[in-house]
């Protein structure tokens, strides 16, 4: 279990909790620097390295060998009937845990009985099905993609990321791709074998501050919804791999969209509201020739990198002949729309809500890495590896806080000087040395909370609303990625908001549509209690179904779901 958590000040006027006193004290004391006091030399790039004046971090011995330097994140146990709403929300016996997330941005949950022996498949995610898929590339319609990423060689942290083709041919299967994609990535790891999860992480983090141009390739975004819908058997597992009492609460599908959620809800409502009027879905349009705002690019992932990832320009190149075979032609896409139509009776695409309500997965090898990022509109994440006890698939996160987020962006104004743009953690490019991001001193003393966490199989990484996150995965397996959202989420984003208000108006630069919510703005402002009730609060007044059952419930306002 988590330690105690750190006494709080008791609540103030109109009820408000300790915690979120605690953060709009911290909003209160940001003050980023405008773009005058920088051009006038008030902040210099900060250190990166012991070796340059103004770090604050590990000795460089330490630096050297390939020390993170930073602090290690407290872990807790769902035991026997802990749900994720309960866990994640701070319900009963769980308060602590909720404390801890908060304060580290991320924490990892090690989930009991998740791994079925007999039957060598998890009770969490069976995924057995997916190599032996005769779902065709081209079928999947650009539902994955296949990266190699080239570690950063200069003095900025961009990761370089070209998207491959792996379907030159039109005629492979999703499983012949898994087929090669295990052998090669196998291959690539064969050299750590004998190294433990620190080692490895030691060895990547010493290649990462050499500038060694190391390329890793990574199977990304990979919609599981998309292979349902192409020939795909059911994904929640068989009822052979399913303990007597029945689903496991920890199922993916369970985090995004179990009981209390209102991701569902909220999804729909910041895309209607929040999404550019250029780019917004009307679900009465023609299904075919309209742009789907959710439909995310390649390093986009919820794990995130993800959620996790990122739904605008990716910044991904392709390679020769990347994006061949995946809807070419006029008359390959009718025949794709019709023996696989992506929209539902409502209007809206059969995929919405991919990677976000239902998982994404992930296919890692040993070096790929998630960039920088937060969740869109500031929801939570889930992450879990699917793996076997034992086997040697793992993660390594590193998480900032929300209530650090100004203080970072601080960093990268100084890191990246003409280069930064107010929505570069939604380019999901960056990478950073998490020692140097812990080694900051702002110019009143202000410190950068860095947390480590180090998954398992078998193991969540939840991540906060709101808060930055990054890693580097360290082994080969599966990960399967979606997002979360409860009551207590609007409270949390404001905190973000409150953050990126002050940073528009220091930079002159407005914020990414998918990154928080505005909530001055007046539709927000006239619902603010309505969207902070629970889905069974809901009911009465919206005559739907609440958002935690996948049905057709409606908004607030009214109006039908769509984007």
């Amino acid at each position: 279990r988590p330690p105690p958590a750190a006494p709080c000040p008791a609540a103030g006027s109109g009820g408000m909790p300790a915690w979120l006193i605690n953060e709009r004290l911290a909003t209160d004391a940001f003050a980023p620097l405008s773009e005058a006091d920088l051009r006038a030399g008030a902040r210099l790039r900060p250190a990166t390295t012991p070796r340059e004046p103004g770090w604050d971090g590990i000795p460089e011995s330490m630096f050297e060998g390939g020390s993170h330097g930073v602090t290690e994140g407290a872990s807790v146990c769902a035991g026997p009937g802990t749900s994720p709403w309960e866990l994640l929300q701070g319900k009963g016996c769980h308060v602590e845990s909720l404390a801890v997330l908060r304060r580290q941005g991320a924490i990892k949950v090690k989930c009991g009985a998740a791994w079925d022996a007999s039957n060598q498949c998890s009770m969490l995610l069976d995924l057995r099905w997916l190599h032996h898929g005769n779902t065709k590339l081209k079928a999947l319609r650009g539902h994955f993609s296949f990266l190699q990423q080239t570690l950063p060689r200069g003095v900025q942290p961009h990761v370089e990321m070209m998207e491959e083709n792996r379907n030159k041919t039109g005629k492979a299967s999703f499983g012949d791709l898994l087929g090669e994609v295990d052998k090669a990535f196998k291959s690539v790891c064969a050299p750590y074998r004998g190294l433990g999860p620190k080692e490895r992480e030691a060895l990547f983090l010493k290649m990462l501050r050499a500038r060694v141009a190391v390329r890793s390739p990574y199977l990304t975004s990979v919609a599981l919804d998309a292979l349902n819908g192409n020939g795909g058997t059911a994904t929640l597992g068989s009822d052979r791999a399913r303990p007597p009492s029945g689903p496991h609460p920890w199922e993916p599908n369970s985090v995004a969209d179990g009981e209390e959620s209102i991701l569902r809800r909220m999804l729909d409502t910041c895309e209607q509201r929040c999404t550019p009027k250029e780019m917004f879905v009307d679900p009465g349009a023609d299904a075919h020739a309209k742009k789907n705002p959710k439909k995310r690019k390649p390093q986009d992932a919820a794990e995130g990198g993800g959620g996790g990832g990122v739904n605008h320009d990716t910044g991904a190149g392709k390679v020769e002949g990347a994006g061949e075979g995946i809807g070419t032609g006029d008359d390959d896409d009718a025949a794709a729309d019709a023996s696989n139509p992506e929209v539902d009776a409502g209007g809206r695409s059969a995929l919405w809500g991919a990677g976000i309500i239902s998982p994404w997965l992930y296919f890692m090898s040993m070096g790929s890495v998630f960039c920088c990022h937060i969740e869109d509109y500031a929801f939570g994440s889930a992450n879990v590896i699917v793996a076997p006890p034992g086997s040697h698939s793992w993660v390594v996160w590193y998480s900032v806080p929300r209530t650090s987020i100004g203080n970072l962006h601080e960093y990268l104004r100084g890191l990246l000087g003409r280069e930064y743009a107010l929505d570069c953690l939604e380019q999901r490019k960056l990478w950073l040395d998490p020692a140097s991001v812990a080694a900051w001193v702002g110019p009143s003393g202000e410190k950068i909370p860095v947390f480590r966490h180090l998954q398992g199989p078998s193991e969540y990484v939840a991540t906060d609303y709101g808060s930055v996150h990054w890693g580097v995965n360290l082994g080969v397996g599966w990960k399967a990625a979606v997002n979360f959202a409860y009551p207590n989420w609007r409270e949390a984003a404001e905190t973000v908001h409150l953050m990126y208000k002050k940073l528009e108006a220091a930079t002159g630069q407005t914020r990414n549509y998918r990154c928080v919510p505005d909530f001055d703005s007046e539709e927000w402002r006239e619902d603010r209690e309505f969207l902070m009730r629970a889905p069974d609060e809901t009911r009465t007044e919206t005559g739907g179904t609440g958002s935690g059952g996948g049905g057709d419930s409606e908004d607030s306002d009214g109006q039908e779901p769509g984007g």
